[in-house]
């Protein structure tokens, strides 16, 4: 039987990891409330590009995971079945935050906030819990889903290896978010965009060998 989806799925995976990487550098630099709320006033059209940008990589990564799967061998597949359908929780999260980006960005324009304001938002448990979840979800279903790669040994070990890296930082980001240099950030949703392409080519090359 023929996968004529998997192409398909494979361009999906590929649009998605560079409009991930577009949405992350479009994002204001780090910085307090004030700076936040300043960014938004001066910057609309920069934050409906960027929240457009994560909404449209959510739906180019989560029809993307399919071709995947393809990758794994016996060895690497409860593993990677297990690692994509978390992976996949944490993709469909992105269009939560996505909309989150543009809630914010409607406040603030639309209402006289303060940074104390926008922090007391900000720092709700519900709304922390929300974005942890589906945060711990997308880095540990990419972890888990790199491992079975390695074991699978389907694509090239540098593609694991950048998931694995990336899966890393962004643990440890998330830790010190205060003290991550802007230039670290950037460079990890590279890293992310760089491996997802090399998985959506060894996906359809493993397509084209078997449809010849």
């Amino acid at each position: 039987m023929r996968m004529t989806w998997l192409p398909w799925s494979a361009a999906s995976l590929a649009c998605g990891a560079v409009l991930m990487v577009l949405g992350s550098l479009l994002l204001p630099a780090g910085g307090d409330f004030a700076d936040l709320v300043a960014s938004v006033e001066s910057d609309h059209g920069q934050w409906v590009v960027a929240s457009f940008a994560f909404y449209l990589a959510a739906v180019g990564m989560t029809l993307g995971m399919p071709s995947v799967i393809v990758l794994l061998s016996d060895r690497g597949r409860v593993l990677g079945l297990t690692g994509i359908g978390i992976w996949a929780i944490g993709t469909i999260g992105l269009a939560g935050y996505a909309a989150l980006l543009v809630l914010l960005r409607a406040v603030i324009g639309s209402a006289e906030l303060t940074a104390g304001d926008v922090e007391a938002v900000t720092n709700d448990r519900t709304l922390l819990a929300f974005v942890a979840v589906f945060a711990v979800a997308f880095v540990l279903g990419e972890l888990l889903t790199a491992l079975a790669l390695l074991r699978s040994r389907a694509v090239a070990r540098w593609v694991s290896g950048l998931l694995v890296v990336h899966a890393a930082l962004q643990a440890v980001t998330a830790l010190v978010a205060d003290m991550t240099p802007d230039l670290v950030r950037d460079l990890t949703a590279m890293l992310l965009g760089v491996a997802l392409m090399g998985v959506a080519v060894e996906a359809n090359d493993e397509w084209s060998a078997t449809a010849a």
